[in-house]
């Protein structure tokens, strides 16, 4: 209607360069007069993805494919008709589909039968604590680290250590000197006394991070040896090392 009398349409109407055809249906325009297609693949119609139409041809087109998925049913769909965000529509009138429903799970079992869901998220994914409760560590890098702030100051090679909380995914980077279980040691230092005291870590089987865990477990023992007043202390603020699969 606002294309008959002239006036402009929505901004993401005019994207598509829509005009009215002779026979007074609306195509979609474009640049691409000399490409080697159909002329229906040139100017589709061009049909609300609200209307009826739109879900009734998108039926179809699935039925007809033999019960396709999206993509299929989307390239089908542009060979004549054009459908604003029509992969959301598609999927949508898929999952309604009854047939799809009732025979795609079985035949997906026969044909793989090793293909399995996901195992659910950990614990630590979704239990609600503090931020930084329950930490993810790993070390990126190498890159070139100046010594001072001067301007032909000496250049060394440096790492970051990355700390992610595993609960809210917020991240904590350190700066570290080298690949070793002393600077793990002084990362997780200088950590600690920014972020607090985690309960768990959860690292990659590194020989820097076993080496950390392995000094921190013995430090750990010696002072509850030393020190029985400690032990109440160390029972909730020691830090359990959880290392992932390799």
């Amino acid at each position: 209607k606002l294309l008959k009398d002239g006036k402009e349409c929505s901004h993401k109407l005019a994207a598509l360069s829509p005009f009215l055809s002779p026979d007074g249906f609306l195509r979609v325009g474009g640049r691409i007069a000399w490409a080697p297609i159909s002329e229906k693949a040139k100017r589709p119609f061009l049909i609300p993805k609200e209307s009826h139409l739109a879900r009734l041809l998108t039926d179809y087109l699935h039925k007809f494919s033999g019960h396709g998925g999206p993509r299929l049913v989307q390239s089908l769909l542009h060979r004549e008709y054009w459908i604003p965000s029509a992969r959301s529509l598609i999927r949508q009138q898929i999952h309604k589909c009854v047939t799809c429903t009732r025979f795609l799970a079985p035949t997906i079992n026969l044909i793989y039968p090793y293909i399995h869901r996901m195992a659910d998220l950990p614990k630590a994914r979704l239990t609600p604590g503090r931020c930084f409760t329950h930490t993810g560590i790993d070390f990126g890098g190498p890159f070139t680290i100046k010594l001072s702030a001067r301007r032909n100051a000496k250049t060394e090679k440096g790492y970051f250590a990355l700390f992610v909380c595993m609960t809210t995914r917020a991240v904590h980077i350190e700066v570290v000197s080298a690949l070793s279980t002393e600077a793990c040691l002084a990362a997780i230092d200088r950590f600690i006394a920014r972020r607090g005291l985690p309960s768990h870590f959860y690292s990659d089987n590194g020989r820097n991070f076993r080496g950390a865990a392995r000094e921190m477990s013995e430090v750990h023992h010696f002072l509850k040896q030393a020190t029985p007043e400690f032990e109440s202390f160390l029972a909730q603020s020691e830090i359990s090392w959880i290392f992932n699969p390799p």
